[in-house]
């Protein structure tokens, strides 16, 4: 294994999107994800923290109809 490859912190890029699905298809999901205090940066993917973080913004400027 290359020294780049042993560095890398543990990820799961399909869960990160998966987490995001579900903050977009159920409005509790989102409710469940702020009283466990995830954060945008528990996020590997930097797009994925940033869609987390616009996601919160969104919510906190009150409900949400897609």
């Amino acid at each position: 294994m290359s020294d780049e490859t042993s560095q890398l912190p543990p990820h799961a890029p399909d869960a990160e999107a998966a987490f995001l699905s579900c903050l977009l298809q159920d409005q509790h999901c989102i409710a469940d994800a702020i009283a466990a205090k995830a954060a945008p940066a528990w996020l590997y993917d930097h797009r994925h923290q940033q869609s987390y973080h616009a996601i919160l913004a969104a919510a906190d400027a009150g409900p949400v109809d897609l």
